[in-house]
């Protein structure tokens, strides 16, 4: 037991000792921060020097990169046919192909299918035309040698009837009639032979048009079979277009199905990119088109292009945040290719919308408009000296001064406290 207590008593013991050092190290620094704030209070005004160079203004608007040149794929309408397709292959989205390679393939099994059945009912009826127009050969054969016979009874028929001077009348009379009666048959006969003639070339007809319907329809099949494989028609990378897909929107996989005439996928020429960006109205009254700007890439910092402003819309749109602010759709060309310029990556634009090409420039914070015009606070040997100035242009970091300051003079980065400011 005695072991136990005197383990608890050094630990409490090192509690204590703990706690006294942690009181020191606070006091100690606690002490050490208010004097450097106060230091920092009580030190220097901060200075800039006035320097010289180019002024540049900008404005920035975001949007997204877009190809100028591409071709839409779509699901390929086939004839004869209004069901969804299902995709079994389709190119990887980033590849680059070229006119004539294979970018994706629905299954065929169904018009391959159709074309072997339609293929074999033409071949049948093929062979029942040849059938049949050999078995009507052998009946007109049949019906030619009829009308020989029928020919040939008629001429019989005639020579007995010159013997009628020369008969009884009553055999006479009978060779008439018979003479009638096989003129009759004769007539018959050819009449018959006629008909059937014209019944055989109808029923051949007849036919021939189910014969060449289902070769229409193996035909139908073949290219049907054909257009279930599709091929890019221009040379370029493959890029996914995003489709209603059951309850969301997605890109195409295989095994989806979908409509024919739906378009998944474009072919798009990576050396001709375009950036389509949002300008809001406030901004779009200093941005013209032909401006110069400098596109950045948000998934690649380091890369910088250089563009220029192709058109703005003259209608507006209801903005982000309501009616009243309206944006304007700009399109921007870029300058040069990069293999990082994909279509739908995000983007930003610096427009330049007024440059100096040689000003005084100051911090902006460095400027105050007092009563009597705009002012500056210039270090000399005699202190602050409050300055008056004469501003050009401005940006977001600097203003251009005109006159007042020279090159070299150093600034107060910051208007003094005391001063009556109504800071620019």
């Amino acid at each position: 037991m005695s072991s136990v207590k005197a383990l608890k008593w050094i630990a409490a013991g090192l509690t204590v000792a703990l706690v006294i050092v942690g009181l020191v190290i606070f006091e100690h620094g606690s002490g050490r921060s208010t004097v450097a704030a106060a230091g920092a209070l009580s030190g220097s005004t901060p200075y800039v020097p006035v320097t010289r160079g180019p002024m540049l203004r900008t404005i920035r608007v975001g949007g997204t990169l877009a190809a100028v040149h591409f071709s839409g794929v779509s699901a390929p309408a086939l004839r004869g046919a209004r069901f969804q397709l299902t995709i079994v292959r389709v190119a990887p989205a980033g590849t680059h192909v070229q006119a004539g390679d294979v970018v994706a393939e629905f299954d065929r099994q169904q018009q391959k299918q159709n074309f072997d059945d339609h293929q074999a009912a033409y071949n049948d009826q093929n062979d029942a035309i040849l059938k049949r127009q050999a078995e009507l050969k052998i009946e007109r054969e049949k019906q030619l040698s009829d009308l020989q016979k029928a020919k040939a009874d008629v001429e019989s028929q005639k020579l007995e009837n010159r013997r009628n001077e020369i008969v009884s009348k009553i055999d006479a009379e009978k060779n008439q009639e018979a003479l009638a009666e096989a003129e009759a048959t004769l007539k018959m006969q050819q009449e018959t032979l006629d008909l059937r003639q014209a019944s055989a070339v109808a029923e051949i007809k007849l036919l021939e048009i189910k014969r060449d319907r289902e070769k229409l329809a193996m035909d139908q099949a073949r290219i049907n079979y054909d257009r279930l494989v599709v091929k890019s028609q221009v040379p370029g990378m493959v890029v996914y277009q995003p489709f209603w897909k059951s309850s969301k929107i997605g890109t195409v996989q295989e095994g989806d199905q979908v409509w024919p005439g739906l378009v998944f996928m474009q072919i798009v020429d990576t050396t001709a990119m375009a950036m389509r960006a949002h300008v809001n109205q406030l901004d779009a009254k200093y941005i013209q088109a032909g401006r110069s700007a400098e596109i950045h890439l948000d998934a690649y910092p380091d890369a910088r292009l250089q563009g220029r402003v192709e058109n703005l819309s003259p209608l507006g749109q209801s903005g982000n945040y309501g009616d009243k602010m309206r944006s304007f759709t700009m399109r921007f060309s870029l300058q040069g290719s990069d293999p990082r310029l994909i279509p739908d990556i995000s983007a930003s634009a610096d427009v330049e919308v007024s440059r100096v090409p040689d000003a005084l420039l100051v911090p902006r914070g460095a400027v105050a408009r007092l009563a009597g015009g705009d002012y500056v606070w210039v270090h000399s040997e005699k202190g602050l000296e409050r300055r008056q100035v004469t501003l050009g242009g401005f940006n977001d970091v600097n203003w251009a001064i005109t006159g007042g300051v020279k090159e070299g003079e150093m600034v107060s980065v910051m208007v003094p406290a005391d001063a009556q400011e109504n800071k620019k």
